[in-house]
């Protein structure tokens, strides 16, 4: 059975399949051919809150491509941008989709505007990707994109992991190192759409496009 999930927070149920924005949402009994990049925690009944905390990355078992991440031993999510089917459904999606998604969810519910992404698994002198939503209802069409595609226009700057200095407030969100990697070669590729005129004088990050 499928069902549409609104926001993070719901466990797994055997059986069924629960669709996120940008994810799907499974028990592990109903998932084969994975295998959790990393050792698992011991998750600990006296320790509700920091086990449900703890994510493992699940990698496909044959080629060792990362899938999504495995959740207080039960939750499995598969980002949709890393899915091939028969049918091709998923190819639209890409991994902008899973930031997106969440940064929508955090604008909606918390009013964040800025976001600080660092690797879930990061140590010292990680990057940390900023990004400040500047749209979250705009529209491109190029020669590479003859159909309009809805993005979110952002200010982005590549740093290392560090004290935030900024006095505006900001929400923290994790993702992986190759997701992350991925979207700031996606940004600074988007960068390149805009005018020189726009570019110009900017000295506190580029701005970009994040295709939801």
């Amino acid at each position: 059975a499928f069902e549409h999930i609104p926001r993070d927070g719901i466990d797994a149920a055997a059986g069924r399949i629960y669709v996120g924005s940008a994810d799907l949402l499974l028990h592990r009994s109903n998932v084969g051919n994975v295998v959790v990049a990393t050792p698992e925690p011991s998750i600990s009944s006296t320790l509700p809150i920091q086990a449900a905390s703890i994510k493992a990355v699940l990698l496909c078992a044959k080629c060792s491509t990362p899938l999504g991440s495995l959740q207080n031993g039960t939750n499995v999510r598969l980002f949709k941008h890393c899915l091939g089917t028969t049918a091709a459904i998923f190819h639209s999606y890409t991994s902008d989709s899973v930031l997106v998604a969440q940064m929508l969810e955090v604008i909606e519910a918390d009013g964040f505007f800025r976001f600080d992404v660092v690797d879930e698994a990061a140590a010292d002198g990680a990057r940390r990707l900023r990004v400040q939503v500047l749209s979250w209802d705009a529209t491109i069409q190029t020669s590479e994109f003859p159909t309009p595609q809805k993005v979110l226009k952002v200010l982005f700057a590549v740093e290392k992991v560090g004290p935030n200095e900024s006095e505006l407030p900001s929400k923290e969100l994790t993702a992986t190192a190759a997701l992350i990697d991925d979207v700031v070669e996606r940004l600074q590729r988007s960068a390149t759409l805009l005018p020189s005129s726009v570019v110009a004088g900017m000295s506190k990050g580029s701005i970009g496009f994040l295709f939801g």
